[in-house]
């Protein structure tokens, strides 16, 4: 049986401080990793959402600030720079029948990232100032 859940991360607003490094942080998660639903052990998920960090709420490696414009210039315009949502929503189907029974603990997992920029100069890296592991266990009441 297929079944449906949705998950929505709320993130951190933009800042902006022009003349500094970074000198604009956009809003809103930008990469969710490692995620997964469990029951007793996490390395034996019953749902794996996805495995390896992704890229999320319209973000990627092209449009996020580069750090070394903050420095060297020219500085972007924090208004300009692209924004993503303040939250995130993803909705995903899963088999039901590798849940617990209703009322059975289950554990949500994910690393979520934001205020993410780009380094062009060194490597092509993406360097992220906010970030968390989430590990939400909740009792499974699928709906009727």
């Amino acid at each position: 049986m297929i079944a449906q859940v949705e998950v929505t991360v709320h993130g951190p607003q933009r800042v902006s401080h022009p003349g500094y490094y970074p000198c604009c942080l956009q809003q809103g998660p930008m990469i969710i990793g490692n995620y997964k639903i469990y029951t007793n052990n996490p390395n034996d998920p019953i749902a794996t959402i996805w495995v390896d960090r992704q890229w999320v709420n319209g973000y990627s490696e092209d449009n996020l600030v580069d750090s070394n414009n903050c420095v060297y210039g020219p500085q972007p315009d924090c208004d300009k720079v692209y924004q993503g949502a303040i939250d995130y929503t993803h909705t995903y189907d899963f088999d039901a029948s590798r849940f617990p029974p209703p009322g059975g603990k289950v554990t949500l997992s994910m690393d979520i990232y934001a205020h993410c920029t780009f380094d062009s100069n060194y490597q092509g890296s993406t360097s992220c100032y906010q970030g968390c592991s989430l590990n939400y266990i909740a009792d499974y009441n699928p709906q009727k």
